[in-house]
């Protein structure tokens, strides 16, 4: 499917979920045209009960996509807020595994997560440090970041920033040299050998 749609930079494919940004309405209807007549000459069907047709806002993988950008769902981050937390490897390790889905929303998601991951990896045992990095990846996903859809084209800026512990990036979408938005975030845990 990535092969089929490759040069359609205004289609987003996962699977065999596509999803097709537009600028107008008119746009929208010619290039899901495009889409189809791809899908056609591959010998594939859309079947139109799956399909969505001109919305203005869409769930793709977990995330709420709209012309205003891309959010995490509220319901999946109310979920990991209230999720229970076991003070043992497979529940610490649960947590982080849901966290990391949304981990492109919260800055710095490494070094807050960090004495987690250093429990897991027996370098700390439980206590306050924990407890406290469980409430701030709370915190962070009570009211993440809308973030700006990457287009290719797009001026950006990479701010980047690394010690002997990390790394961590920002990208952002510029216009004028003003910052329009977040497109990403990411951040890296340096493991001890």
């Amino acid at each position: 499917m990535t092969d089929l749609f490759r040069d359609l930079d205004f289609a987003v494919v996962y699977l065999d979920d596509i999803l097709i940004f537009s600028s107008t309405k008119e746009e929208h209807w010619q290039q899901l045209d495009k889409v189809l007549s791809h899908l056609k000459e591959a010998k594939l069907i859309a079947k139109v009960d799956k399909c969505k047709f001109g919305q203005e806002s869409v769930n793709f993988l977990g995330h709420q996509v709209s012309k205003h950008g891309i959010e995490s769902l509220q319901e999946k981050c109310e979920a990991i807020r209230k999720m229970q937390i076991r003070k043992e490897i497979e529940g610490v390790q649960r947590f982080l595994g849901v966290c990391n889905f949304y981990r492109r929303f919260i800055h710095n998601c490494s070094h807050i997560a960090q004495p987690l991951v250093n429990f897991l990896s027996q370098i700390e045992h439980w206590s306050k440090r924990q407890e406290e990095a469980i409430e701030n990846l709370r915190k962070a996903l009570s009211s993440p970041p809308l973030l700006t859809p990457f287009t290719t084209g797009d001026n950006c800026r990479l701010t980047t920033d690394a010690s002997m512990q990390g790394l961590g990036a920002v990208l952002e979408k510029l216009l004028d040299n003003k910052v329009l938005g977040v497109v990403n975030y990411f951040s890296k845990t340096f493991q001890s050998p």
